[in-house]
């Protein structure tokens, strides 16, 4: 079972487990939380990259992530609107696939 964990507050997504759906390499679940999971990390990367956050502190492993970042009080909402859409994605695949 995956499970993602979004503090909001703290700009912090937890994604942890395997799908364990499909054989190793070919779990679509898996696939999708991976590319969830990436998504942000890249979208961290380019926030940083435009000055708005300082370097994000990522933890990016087969089964274990986290994803944190401290914004400005400018850069809140584009900070929150990012995490807010992953964790949109990660709530509709987990009612799609319970």
């Amino acid at each position: 079972m995956i499970r993602a964990v979004y503090d909001r507050p703290a700009h912090r997504l937890t994604v942890t487990g395997h799908a364990g759906d499909g054989t190793a390499g070919q779990d679509l679940l898996c696939a999708a939380a991976s590319t969830l999971t990436y998504t942000l990390a890249a979208a961290l990367v380019d926030l940083c990259a435009a000055g708005q956050i300082t370097e994000p502190d990522a933890r990016l492993q087969p089964g274990d992530a986290c994803l944190h970042c401290h914004s400005s009080h400018a850069s809140r909402g584009a900070v929150l609107l990012t995490f807010d859409t992953i964790a949109r994605g990660f709530a509709l695949l987990s009612s799609r696939y319970p």
